[in-house]
């Protein structure tokens, strides 16, 4: 198999790296973002934080950086692989919410899992408020598998939370 590269014209995908730590952590303790960057029960420290990010059992974690640039602009990242049933979960953060960004990144890591990994689906959870997001799943075939009615309060109401899923086949069709 040969080497997949990790970027496109206008960004690059680079393994978290404590070069980088200073950023997440603003993304982290920012209470509009913290829940979109981990999936923990309580907020951690900055030393658990830090220690969480290097631990690479845990997830596949990459930062979205632009190419003329060294500082990233997001992240990119898996958690909750299941090996055995062939699927694992995804996020993406990007902090302006650029279009083509968003497409550039979910393109090249969607690749990169299902070329390296026997990967059959993969699962995106997302709220029913981060309309953005939602367009680009269903731009990427992404398709919705359930609804959690009024899962989370956020802004002084409830939103329910969709959980989406992205077929191996299905990848390959929006390539086509």
């Amino acid at each position: 198999m040969s080497n997949l590269s990790l970027k496109s014209k206008n960004i690059r995908l680079v393994p978290f790296d404590q070069i980088f730590f200073e950023e997440a952590y603003k993304w982290y303790i920012n209470v509009t973002t913290i829940d979109l960057f981990l999936k923990k029960e309580h907020i951690l420290s900055k030393e658990e934080l830090y220690d969480y990010l290097m631990d690479k059992k845990l997830q596949i974690l990459l930062f979205i950086v632009p190419i003329e640039k060294d500082t990233p602009v997001g992240c990119i990242y898996s958690y909750k692989y299941n090996q055995t049933d062939g699927y694992l979960y995804t996020k993406i953060f990007i902090k302006n919410e650029d279009d083509k960004i968003y497409t550039e990144a979910f393109d090249i890591f969607y690749n990169y899992l299902f070329t390296y990994f026997p990967i059959r689906k993969i699962y995106y959870e997302e709220y029913e408020y981060n309309k953005k997001n939602i367009r680009h799943l269903k731009n990427f075939n992404f398709n919705l598998e359930c609804c959690l009615k009024k899962y989370k309060f956020y802004s002084g109401e409830y939103y329910d939370k969709y959980i989406f899923t992205l077929f191996r086949k299905d990848f390959y069709e929006k390539e086509k």
